[in-house]
């Protein structure tokens, strides 16, 4: 299970910076991409607190 988690953490994070991503192409807004960040950072931080 732990295994799974490390994924599930690399898997946040990427999608982190694939959010920002889109921002550069003109897919996502600014405001978009931030509230998606914050997203995936509650995520991550339930991530790493199991």
């Amino acid at each position: 299970m732990r295994f799974d988690y490390r994924l599930a953490e690399q898997d946040i994070v990427g999608s982190v910076a694939w959010s920002k991503a889109l921002v550069t192409v003109g897919v996502l807004t600014a405001d978009e991409q931030r509230q998606l960040e914050e997203a995936l950072n509650v995520l991550l931080e339930e991530v790493r607190a199991n």
